[in-house]
């Protein structure tokens, strides 16, 4: 008998441990596209779909600016690129722990990092000679700064919560892309 209670729970241990391994291995979708389709068999109607993607793209933006940033700590010798990359990364960082609130708070489920385009963009930017890297740094994050900021203010959204979460952060990402392009003249 013991040995029969023993093999059930050897067997359910196995069954745990091989469902979590399955799950963990998502056939090499990016954490984003995991959390867009748990999102999509959550929400019934177009508008909480709508809304939930929204709060996962911008999630995920910010992990991948907070990655351009610190490569920009760890590659760039200009002063002014330096200080930018340090004030972004802590604006980026608040404003993620305010979008990660929010997904919880609306269950909404999230990435929990970059996607892969943004790590090759990342790779390539790494990959950038040091005398070209500042420019191109600071080039890349206002482009992202810009798309960012097109998306939310074309974005129709029914969530109040959201809507005020975008009203707060937009005029944070103007001031953001404003810094980049005046940084990115000043640079030869």
């Amino acid at each position: 008998m013991k040995d029969l209670i023993k093999m059930f729970f050897l067997l359910c241990l196995a069954g745990i441990l091989a469902t979590g391994f399955i799950g963990c291995n998502n056939d090499k979708k990016d954490n984003k596209e995991a959390a867009q389709e748990n999102n999509e068999k959550k929400y019934d109607d177009k508008e909480n779909e709508r809304d939930s993607q929204l709060v996962v793209d911008m999630v995920e933006r910010n992990y991948a600016e907070i990655k351009m940033v610190q490569l920009a700590k760890e590659r760039s010798t200009n002063v002014e690129v330096k200080d930018l990359a340090n004030y972004l990364e802590k604006q980026h960082k608040e404003v993620l722990s305010e979008l990660e609130a929010l997904a919880g708070k609306k269950g909404i489920a999230i990435s929990t990092e970059e996607n892969e385009k943004s790590r090759d963009k990342i790779k390539v930017l790494s990959d950038t000679r040091a005398n070209e890297f500042d420019k191109k740094w600071c080039k890349e994050l206002m482009d992202k700064h810009e798309k960012s900021i097109n998306k939310l203010e074309s974005a129709n959204i029914a969530d109040p919560d959201l809507k005020e979460c975008v009203a707060q952060l937009l005029p944070k990402l103007r001031i953001h892309h404003d810094r980049l392009m005046q940084c990115h003249n000043k640079l030869k």
